[in-house]
């Protein structure tokens, strides 16, 4: 039995209470790593507040890093790495992440702890005890027609009007980019990207013979001057932008932005592949429409992803555009590929009816927030603003930090962070042609907010002899 009490004159909620008490107990090791917390009714009845209360509190410690849960519905104390305690609030970190531990602020892998597998282990039950045997044979290029269905369904909620006609499954996003570049790209031409931009992209370009013309961000998205002198280039094939929480700067471009890019390229006849992975990542601010909202021509082809929310090697993803493009597309797929896994995309689509998708997205997005506010106040405290300069996203995974002056190598920087324990992912790989300065991604999609702290601080040690 767990020995706790909750105080009715604390100011906090119940729930906060009560995960505020087991972690105290986790911390000082009164319950140790693989201890089994109690079920939620039991604990309910015990501190005669609601299930949903105990239930609650149990996903408070969870996206913390506290807790696992287990087929069977328990919930045991998680493994922490030695040195590091996790979940610390921004006003109880105390550091013990070891010196010679290199932190990655570059490593850009989604935390396995948030994987949802329980959730996933009783779709996929469901699925193979009420589905028949058709889901091991090829599927629908196109893609399984009931995951579809609720695809285009998400998207009008985002003011997409889309019926299942107007979606294909894809391997991921990149796999519909790439898809994208195949009907749209042609050898020796061109297409326009953001500076600095996804080096997925950059890839690909090369792998299919286009030209990437760079058009620079600013803080709210494309720089419209150059971009209109980028548009009167013969060539072109299409534009590729990212306009919520960019990789890698994690920019959005404002909704003002969007519609005015989309027109420049409706007048130019250019179409446009909108990549929207990140767009239900928001912790900040107002949510932006996408551009394919805003589509009266059917220019815009949007691609998206599970992938990013729930774990990468789930592979489904998928593109968003008129029946037109959605059949050539399809076309092009029969090329190469027979369809994805059916049973994974049936599997994906229970997720999201279970409801299990829409409670870990929502999950995600309140870890992520605390991650995004711990790195952006910790760059506050830790770099003067005369060393370097840093994108202050909404949501997303990612921050971009321009240095302000310097004359080493990006190899030196490299060698300099290394030297103070940290490393990060150097920016030159996501321009079309080598920038004049040096820039570092930041991820937060890794580690817990203390050794993003830590990891902050390196950073700006290291900076301080730049």
């Amino acid at each position: 039995m767990l020995l706790i009490a909750l105080d009715k004159k604390d100011h906090l909620p119940a729930y906060r209470q009560i995960a505020r008490r087991i972690e105290k107990l986790i911390e000082t090791e009164a319950i140790g790593e693989g201890d089994i917390l109690p079920p939620t009714r039991r604990l309910a009845r015990q501190l005669n507040v609601s299930r949903y209360t105990v239930y609650c509190a149990y996903q408070e410690l969870w996206a913390r890093g506290f807790l696992v849960s287990t087929p069977g519905s328990y919930s045991r104390v998680r493994a922490r790495a030695a040195g590091v305690r996790i979940g610390r609030s921004e006003h109880e970190v105390s550091t013990t992440t070891p010196v010679d531990r290199l932190i990655d602020l570059g490593a850009y892998r989604l935390d396995e702890g948030l994987f949802p597998m329980r959730d996933l282990r009783r779709a996929l039950q469901r699925v193979s005890r009420d589905e028949n045997a058709s889901l091991l044979h090829y599927g629908d290029p196109q893609g399984y027609l009931p995951l579809r269905e609720t695809i285009a369904s998400r998207l009008c909620s985002h003011s997409i009007p889309a019926g299942p006609e107007n979606i294909l499954i894809t391997n991921g996003a990149l796999h519909g980019l790439d898809l994208a570049f195949r009907l749209l790209a042609r050898e020796g031409g061109r297409i326009i990207v953001e500076e600095p931009t996804f080096k997925g992209a950059l890839s690909l370009s090369r792998l299919h013979g286009v030209t990437p013309i760079g058009v620079p961000l600013r803080e709210d998205g494309m720089d419209e001057v150059v971009l209109r002198k980028r548009l009167g280039q013969r060539g072109l094939r299409f534009l590729f932008i990212i306009p919520s929480f960019q990789n890698p700067s994690g920019i959005t471009t404002s909704q003002e932005r969007r519609e005015r890019i989309l027109s420049l390229c409706e007048w130019r006849g250019l179409p446009v592949v909108e990549d929207a992975f990140e767009e239900e990542m928001s912790y900040f601010g107002s949510v932006v429409l996408p551009l394919k909202s805003m589509d009266r021509t059917g220019a815009v082809l949007s691609l998206g992803t599970f992938s990013k929310v729930l774990f990468p090697g789930l592979r489904i993803g998928w593109i968003a555009a008129d029946r037109c493009r959605i059949e050539k597309l399809c076309a092009i797929r029969k090329l190469s590929d027979d369809g994805g896994n059916t049973m994974m995309q049936a599997t994906m689509n229970e997720l999201c009816l279970s409801g299990s998708y829409q409670k870990h997205l929502e999950l995600v997005n309140k870890v992520y927030a605390r991650r995004m506010r711990a790195v952006l106040e910790s760059l506050s405290c830790h770099i003067p603003p005369e060393k370097a300069t840093w994108t202050r996203p909404c949501g997303g995974y990612l921050v971009w930090l321009t240095l302000e002056s310097t004359s080493m190598s990006e190899a030196e920087l490299r060698s300099r962070l290394r030297a103070q324990g940290v490393d990060a992912e150097p920016g030159s790989g996501c321009f079309p042609k080598a920038p004049a300065r040096l820039h570092l991604r930041l991820s937060i999609s890794t580690h817990t907010e203390e050794v993003l702290r830590e990891g902050i601080r390196r950073l700006g040690k290291a900076l301080e002899m730049a």
